[in-house]
């Protein structure tokens, strides 16, 4: 038979998933510096120390936290290509006409004088500069521009930036 005999003195303790003071810890049992969170890069190797931070979206796997706006009478979808459409022939990520992002669909007329809002969820600020990139397609006849606002919380107020493309 084989075992471990412990004495009634001995108290025995086991920490399972406590990092050290001052620390944070990884969805797998890893242990990250809170200045690791939204560095761009995946310190904990499940990528739980850049969840938060709205660093990548290829909506493959859902809209990432991105919806409608309640702001206005469209509604983005999450889809694929289609060659009866005015959507892109194939999305960015995959390269292909199965890879998934957000369109809207809609008619020339439809959308004349009207807007067409969708919002992300609220990013994390990784440090002082953060940049945004995104790919888009705009049909040939498709009309007006495309306009992205950012709004950025410094101490109590708000500050906005809009660029137009």
């Amino acid at each position: 038979m084989h075992g471990t005999v412990i004495h009634q003195d001995t108290l025995i303790l086991l920490f399972s998933g406590s990092c050290s003071h001052g620390h944070r810890q990884c969805q797998n049992g890893k242990c990250y510096r809170p200045e690791q969170s939204c560095d761009f890069e995946d310190n904990c190797g499940d990528n739980t120390d850049e969840s938060e931070c709205g660093t990548s979206c290829t909506f493959e796997n859902g809209r990432c936290g991105w919806q409608n706006s309640l702001a206005d009478n469209f509604h983005w979808v999450l889809g694929v290509s289609s060659p009866q459409s005015l959507r892109p022939p194939r999305d960015h990520t995959l390269g292909n006409r199965t890879g998934h992002f957000l369109y809207l669909e809609a008619t020339a007329m439809s959308l004349i004088n009207e807007k067409a809002h969708v919002k992300s969820s609220i990013w994390k600020e990784s440090s002082g500069t953060c940049v945004m990139s995104f790919w888009y397609f705009k049909s040939s006849k498709a009309m007006g521009h495309i306009q992205v606002l950012i709004k950025v919380k410094k101490k109590n107020h708000f500050l906005l930036s809009i660029l137009y493309l």
